[in-house]
């Protein structure tokens, strides 16, 4: 349903044309044409993340984003990716790659979200075009990962909701979309720990642009939005 904004527009394009001498093509001999748009979505009856040691329960530990593939991921190594930045040198600036060092491809990668910290006014201003989330799917997608584990960028004593199924910015679908979901901190802590490693020493390092493989972990899922 149109909102009155919406309606006073549409009344402004249907007079501009009729005084240009367009002739109207729409539906029932005006200018306007009907379209179905889908307003909402939601999450389809299966959805399952889990590893060998843990399940992790949709809308509380995780959630699928709406542009993320859909289907089945098989069991996949995970990477720790920092913030999935990847960025050219520009000025004094000598550029950043986030993936650097590591083998991305058939493999989750974490990545936080927004910028690092502790950059100063210059980086952060050349930093924040490559900081966006479809730049970061994009650039994890390019080097062949299964899917992306997108983590709120908190402090370590907060515990952030986990984001809508339906975020604010949506990268376009393409038939080699990845699966992109989003987890909890304290999802992440628990993913990490089997791995023998901790949220606090990735996160203290995601700054510096370190990737690895947390070790002896496996992540497999299970996406179904409706």
């Amino acid at each position: 349903t149109a909102s009155p904004g919406e309606r006073l527009a549409e009344a402004f394009i249907t007079k501009s044309f009729v005084a240009a001498g367009l002739e109207p093509g729409g539906d029932r001999g005006t200018f306007a044409q009907a379209f179905p748009v889908r307003a909402a979505i939601g999450l389809g009856a299966r959805n399952e993340l889990r590893t060998r040691g843990a399940v992790f329960r949709v809308g509380v530990d995780w959630q699928p984003l709406a542009f993320s593939k859909r289907g089945h991921v098989e069991p996949a190594p995970v990477v720790w990716a920092g913030y999935g930045i990847v960025a050219p040198a520009w000025a004094d600036y000598q550029g950043r790659d986030d993936f650097a060092g590591i083998d991305v491809e058939g493999r989750w990668a974490i990545v936080l979200e927004g910028l690092p910290n502790d950059l100063d006014t210059f980086q952060q201003f050349h930093l924040q075009q490559f900081a966006t989330l479809p730049h970061k799917l994009r650039m994890a997608q390019m080097r062949g990962a299964v899917g992306v584990l997108l983590v709120d960028d908190e402090p370590e004593s907060a515990a952030p909701e986990v984001l809508s199924v339906s975020p604010p910015i949506s990268p376009p679908a393409s038939k080699d979309d990845i699966a992109v979901v989003a987890l909890t901190r304290d999802t992440l802590r628990r993913l990490l720990a089997e791995g023998s490693t901790s949220i606090q020493l990735m996160t203290d390092e995601a700054s510096g642009a370190h990737a690895h493989v947390i070790r002896d972990v496996e992540l497999e899922a299970q996406v179904e939005i409706e």
